[in-house]
């Protein structure tokens, strides 16, 4: 029965150790994955914030309102 409770508390232990390091593990991840699409957006952006305001004056220069959903 002995043998029983220290393979049972050993299991235990396993889980818990695993466990907290799935939790960091996945945190870190988490983490870096942010920092990278945080920093490949940037140029994305401006790039679209560009394009919107070149087709906003274009639209301007034939006349067509793009403020005007109708």
């Amino acid at each position: 029965m002995e043998t029983f409770f220290v393979a049972l508390v050993q299991l235990i232990f396993v889980a818990v150790v695993y466990s907290a390091a799935y939790v960091s593990g996945y945190n870190a991840a988490h983490d870096k994955a942010v920092s990278t699409i945080r920093e490949f957006s940037g140029p994305v952006h401006d790039l679209l914030h560009r394009l919107d305001e070149t087709m906003y004056e274009t639209g301007e220069a034939e006349g067509e309102d793009w403020d005007d959903p109708a």
